[in-house]
């Protein structure tokens, strides 16, 4: 009798000590598959900041996890974005400084990841041109001579109402501006440059860089259809009075403003 509670005992002593060896075994696996996991998901990331916008970007939404101290930080271009560590939360705020692109390389161990930075600005689209309106106020004399010299001295051609205008990046390192016609056989391309705090984008010519023409832009509508891409109604302006008052004296010119309404569109490749 005394033998077979003995026999009983044991055998419940042996069924915990093997539940507990699973258990072990279970937490020991459980932990070798997590060290082995990568630490992200992928080798490289995309994310587009706005300079016009209020929205704060982060590298931690960029690669959707925290990183800890053991990951290593580095920026190719801090002319375009700086990092700033939120000292509340500890995460690693990008802030765009100029339309343009960086590469902000992630290493933890054997793990390389880099992140491609592009700042853009609500003009950097594809515009479709739905009107041109030129506001010239000067001497009956001087107002057909300034309407042909404001586009023949200046950067940007006469664009042509239903010209298609859109903003690309170049190896240069330099978001650019090309347009298009159906009457155009030539493509041009315009250098843009346009930094955080700047009231207008600057043109210019290439390979004649020291050549500029400036234009404030207005984002004036923007309509979001159910299921679609929003579109975007907005105003390029170049206001010339400075320029022609110089010329030809303020007596002579007291206004000199082209501008150019446009309509966003989605290019189909």
């Amino acid at each position: 009798m005394q033998t077979l509670k003995r026999n009983k005992v044991m055998k419940q002593c042996f069924c915990k000590v093997s539940l507990l060896f699973v258990v072990i075994i279970s937490v020991l696996l459980t932990s070798c598959k997590d060290d082995d996991a990568p630490y992200f998901e992928r080798s490289g990331y995309l994310l587009d900041c706005f300079l016009d916008a209020d929205e704060e970007y982060s590298l931690e939404d960029a690669v959707g996890r925290t990183l800890d101290a053991s990951c290593s930080i580095s920026n190719e271009n801090e002319g375009v974005a700086e990092l700033q560590v939120d000292q509340e939360t500890g995460k690693h705020i990008i802030v765009p400084k100029k339309i343009g692109y960086t590469h902000i390389n992630l290493v933890r161990g054997e793990e390389k990841v880099s992140i491609m930075v592009g700042v853009k600005t609500e003009v950097i689209d594809f515009w479709r041109i739905t009107d041109r309106i030129e506001k010239i106020d000067c001497a009956s004399d001087l107002k057909e001579i300034i309407r042909a010299d404001m586009y023949e001295s200046q950067v940007l051609p006469k664009l042509q109402v239903g010209e298609m205008i859109y903003f690309g990046y170049c190896s240069k390192g330099r978001w650019y501006m090309s347009y298009s016609s159906k009457d155009r056989d030539d493509l041009r391309d315009f250098y843009v440059d346009y930094a955080k705090g700047d009231t207008e984008y600057k043109f210019y010519a290439w390979p004649d860089m020291d050549k500029k023409q400036a234009f404030t832009f207005s984002l004036d509508e923007v309509r979001r259809p159910s299921g679609e891409d929003p579109t975007k109604y907005g105003t390029f302006t170049c206001d010339l009075t400075d320029y022609y008052q110089q010329k030809y004296g303020q007596d002579k010119v007291k206004r000199v403003v082209l501008s150019y309404k446009v309509v966003s569109f989605r290019m189909i490749i």
